[in-house]
Parts: structure tokens; C-alpha cells; sequence
């Protein structure tokens, strides 16, 4: 009796996966106080510790949903909390993990159509250290590129072709740095697609 129990207790955990939904936020409103609340001991400690939660200073309890990526495969629990790291960083850069480890997670696997769940563990990445970085980096660029530290941004170097692009009716592609056309067409038989011409041409016998 012990593997329908068990059935039964995934269901249910199953089931509660999609009890919560989203509703509307209350809209945020603001309250002006007197002037020598600002310089109280209270509103600079709670100012000051609002300001500590908001900045990349460590990693924070997340929910991660647990995907398997195979159709008709589950997990339960769907989710798990791991410490992430996220928060403000000054001018472009973003709150990035410095150190990352391996948590491992109990969990049921289940498959459609398989009454009884498999029990296993799931190896999910959680951030020891953080830091203020940037996410795009030098090496995300291509050979049209050049990498903009203070920007942490690849720009195109050939610019110029994109005004002239623009003009033919093409599509600038920002992060390759060329020029598409707007859509392929299929071509009949005896033509080819030429992309610089964004149009089918014929073929030339041999």
C-alpha cells in the first residue's frame, strides 16, 4: 500500500504547484513625514537597511522552478529556494555570482502516463559570492566588434553601413553587425536566393 500512498501524495503536491497565482499589486503610494523624522535614528536605520537588501552585497533566497526539459517529465516539489545573487549595482554593471557551488535537492520525478513516481536528486547552481560586473564581456564579441568597458557593451565598428542598409528597406542586425533582408522567399526551380540581393535570381547553366 505504501507506492499508492506515495502516488497520492505527489498528486497532491502536484496539484498545490498551481495553487498560487498572480494578482494585481496595491498601487505603491508615498507619505510625506516631517522634516526631523528624516534625521531619526529609526528612519536611518530602516533607510539604511532597505538600501543594504537592495544592493549586490550577497546572495538572496530565490525560487528557481525545476525544469527536466523532457516533455511529459516532472519534478516535485516544481521549485526550490537557493541563494542567488541579484541586486543594484552602479552605472551598467550587474550583480553577478563571484562563486558558485553544486546544492543537490531530493525530488520525485514524474512521468506521464507512470502512476508511481521515481525518486532521485536534482543537482541545482546556487551563488556563494557576488559582485558588480559586467555580463556582457569582451569575449562576447565578434571580429565587426569592439568591447566598451564603461558601456559593458559590444559596438558594431561598421556603422556606417547601416544608414545605406536602412535606405534599401533591409534590417540592421545590431548584435552580428550586418545587414539582413527583411524576409527569405522561397525560390522556384531553376533559381537561387541571393542574400545581398534580397531576391531570387536565376541560375546560369554550366
Amino acid at each position: 500500500m505504501a507506492l499508492p500512498l506515495i502516488a497520492l501524495f505527489i498528486s497532491g503536491v502536484a496539484a498545490f504547484d498551481h495553487v498560487c497565482q498572480n494578482k494585481p499589486e496595491v498601487p505603491m503610494t508615498f507619505e510625506t513625514h516631517q522634516s526631523s523624522h528624516c534625521r531619526s535614528k529609526e528612519f536611518a536605520k530602516d533607510f539604511h537597511g532597505g538600501m543594504e537588501n537592495t544592493m549586490c552585497m550577497y546572495p538572496k533566497d530565490t525560487i528557481v522552478h525545476i525544469d527536466s526539459g523532457v516533455p511529459g517529465v516532472k519534478y516535485s516539489p516544481s521549485a526550490v529556494v537557493v541563494k542567488r545573487c541579484a541586486g543594484m549595482c552602479h552605472n551598467q554593471l550587474s550583480c553577478v555570482p563571484k562563486e558558485k557551488k553544486m546544492t543537490v535537492f531530493s525530488v520525485y520525478q514524474r512521468k506521464d502516463g507512470e502512476p508511481v513516481p521515481t525518486c532521485g536528486q536534482v543537482h541545482i547552481e546556487e551563488h556563494v559570492r557576488c559582485k558588480c560586473d559586467c555580463t556582457v564581456m569582451e569575449s562576447h564579441c565578434n571580429k565587426k566588434q569592439e568591447y566598451d568597458k564603461q558601456e559593458c557593451m559590444c559596438k558594431c565598428m561598421n556603422m556606417d553601413e547601416r544608414e545605406p542598409c536602412e535606405k534599401d528597406g533591409k534590417l540592421w542586425d545590431q548584435k552580428e553587425c550586418k545587414c539582413n533582408c527583411k524576409q527569405e522567399e522561397d525560390c522556384t526551380t531553376g533559381h537561387y536566393w541571393v542574400p545581398s540581393l534580397c531576391r531570387c535570381a536565376k541560375m546560369m547553366d554550366s
